[in-house]
């Protein structure tokens, strides 16, 4: 960018599914001034700047209107203060439409105002991860009516295995916290060959 040289970017199924989302979420802005205000949401750090890449060149968003959030571009707290103040304002004082994050972005910082989607490129590990995520935007403070959420799994990949586990996490915790009885069952947990294959995964 500093030399004005820029190059294409190949998009996977995921990427394309995630244009397209932001293109049609950008369709019908809810945000005062017209703008439209959407997290995304990828552990996958190498994954930030492509990100920025294809929604600059497949959904003419402004290079500048797009902040990357993770500890290598926001090394200290003032730097995310500036992110926060520039995503919550409003009409020609926004400065950025689009949040890309990891768990960086988790807690600690509030993108609430006017935001509308948010866009699970990866899945985090714990049902809670998710739920931070998605309490950066469905909080208190946000006067857009619904939120969309969109999670991104690749059929036959490990996206669907590592929903499942978070979601059988969620299943067990969720019958713990309700206390329905003097025990709980953890169906479907991790056996030793689910962890032979998530090690190998990972």
């Amino acid at each position: 960018e500093k030399h004005n040289l820029f190059t294409g970017v190949s998009m996977s199924a995921k990427v394309a599914a995630l244009v397209s989302n932001v293109n049609n979420e950008r369709a019908n802005p809810k945000a005062k001034g017209g703008k439209c205000k959407q997290l995304i949401f990828c552990d996958l750090l190498g994954m930030h700047k492509k990100i920025k890449l294809a929604l600059t060149q497949f959904a003419n968003i402004p290079a500048d209107k797009i902040k990357i959030v993770n500890a290598v571009e926001i090394d200290d707290a003032g730097l995310m203060q500036e992110v926060q103040d520039g995503f919550n304002a409003e009409a020609d004082e926004n400065r950025y439409e689009i949040i890309i994050a990891n768990k960086k972005a988790e807690v600690g910082i509030n993108l609430q105002k006017g935001s509308q989607a948010v866009h699970h490129l990866t899945t985090g590990w714990t049902p809670d991860s998710l739920q931070q995520r998605d309490g950066r935007v469905a909080r208190q403070g946000n006067y857009v009516d619904s939120i969309a959420i969109y999670h991104y799994h690749a059929n036959g990949t490990f996206d669907e295995y590592k929903q499942q586990l978070v979601s059988v996490k969620s299943d067990w915790i969720m019958d713990l916290l309700r206390g329905t009885g003097e025990r709980v069952s953890i169906e479907g947990g991790l056996s030793k060959e689910d962890m032979e294959t998530l090690a190998s995964f990972v």
